[in-house]
């Protein structure tokens, strides 16, 4: 295939991902058929995609790691079939695995071949992808709520049947989570733009990122997002060391004072979001036990390699619960590794360009508290977040690829 056609290919690749994740998918029409199909056949662009290069894997972690999980996935779908409670979706999960490799390989190979030209590109793509994303849901919930605007918003990405979610902020996803999780980045991206440049519009862009963050109303990702401030104003605050932990706890103090805000004016409005922190801090939430109560029973079967998948069987929401069962503790620990270890690299990355710096510190505080977001659900095992989260780590480990087989001068 001519450079020319490869080019084209390699710039429609952050286009062909933003159309992917904005995509209706008439949930109560089709349930998740018609975003499993869209989700094939971006996984089929994907793969005809990866002949063009000479595909690269220089990462014998991550090798290693996606060969485990494969290996534990059959052994998992193996138990399942002695005891005799395996569906027919179970075995999908083979080929779930099997495309998270295809995605991270694609966003590994584009990075390393197109590094700065395809991230600038990528960048301006998923820029206007959170704003869009933000103001839609702002608009949704707030000002257009009961229109004619909301009703095709809900038949485009809500299921009528959850009636917890009618008053929350999801789209494009079809859960709080999955939209907490991916405007989390978002968010996390305008607060570290607002401590290295600080004016007035990147504050403007932070806070409706932070607003729309809240109308998700996730308990999980309200914690992740107080975790990330704090990472943020210690790593990434523009001050001298000697001076962070006061203008830490002077921008954490702010931040709860906004929050408070927040509680007085809309209580009534996020009543599932306010009465959740609530029991959560007292020790009575209903979900929190829930998950405590699944990740027991996930152990049960086998601590250290898994017991099965068994969706029909196990009703499981959280990562650690789900990992547990699949691949086993050493698959659980196996992805919490992989996860900060990318997430080191991004930091290393941040050092070598001024363009990418700010992409790269977002990068590393998202995987930081990516253990503490996923505990409400395996957000990378779903359609949409998979193409996000691989995507990530491909991008990531790429540019790591690029920056040591050149001289720094040449990511700069």
């Amino acid at each position: 295939m001519s450079v020319s056609t490869n080019v084209s290919f390699t710039y429609g690749l952050p286009l062909l991902v933003a159309v992917f994740i904005i995509a209706p998918t008439f949930p109560d029409k089709f349930g998740f058929l018609l975003e499993s199909f869209l989700y094939l056949i971006v996984i089929s662009f994907f793969f005809l995609y990866l002949y063009l290069f000479k595909i690269k894997l220089n990462d014998q972690y991550i090798g290693l790691y996606f060969g485990y999980i494969f290996f534990a996935l059959l052994l998992s779908l193996f138990q399942d079939l002695v005891h005799s409670i395996y569906s027919l979706s179970d075995y999908i999960e083979i080929f779930k695995v099997l495309s998270y490799f295809i995605i991270f390989l694609c966003f590994y190979n584009v990075s390393y071949y197109y590094g700065i030209e395809f991230l600038g590109l990528l960048m301006k793509v998923f820029t206007l992808l959170f704003f869009a994303v933000a103001i839609l849901n702002i608009f949704y919930i707030t000002l257009l709520s009961d229109t004619p605007f909301s009703e095709i918003i809900n038949l485009f990405y809500k299921r009528s049947e959850s009636i917890v979610l009618s008053d929350k902020a999801i789209v494009p996803f079809t859960q709080i989570y999955h939209y907490g999780t991916f405007m989390l980045f978002g968010c996390l991206y305008s607060l570290i733009k607002l401590l290295n440049k600080k004016n007035f519009f990147d504050l403007i862009v932070f806070l409706i990122f932070f607003f729309a963050l809240i109308l998700s109303q996730s308990r999980s990702i309200m914690v992740s997002l107080v975790f990330g401030i704090v990472l943020c104003l210690l790593f990434y605050s523009s001050k001298k060391m000697i001076n962070r932990v006061v203008y830490s706890l002077v921008y954490l103090l702010a931040f709860l004072f906004i929050f408070k805000i927040f509680y007085y004016k809309y209580s009534e409005n996020l009543l599932y979001l306010f009465n959740g922190l609530n029991q959560m801090s007292s020790g009575e939430s209903s979900s929190l036990n829930s998950r405590l109560s699944q990740f027991m029973l996930a152990i049960q079967g086998g601590f250290f390699w898994g017991s099965g998948v068994a969706k029909n069987f196990y009703k499981l929401e959280s990562l650690p619960a789900v990992y547990i069962l699949r691949y086993g503790f050493f698959g659980l620990m196996f992805f919490y590794i992989i996860v900060y270890y990318v997430a080191s690299v991004a930091r290393h990355l941040a050092r070598y360009n001024n363009r990418f710096e700010i992409l790269f510190k977002s990068i590393n505080i998202w995987l930081l508290i990516y253990p503490i977001t996923s505990l409400s659900s395996p957000h990378q095992d779903t359609p949409k977040l998979a193409i996000f989260f691989y995507g990530i780590l491909g991008i990531t480990l790429g540019v790591k690829l690029l920056v040591n087989n050149k001289s720094s001068s040449d990511f700069i």
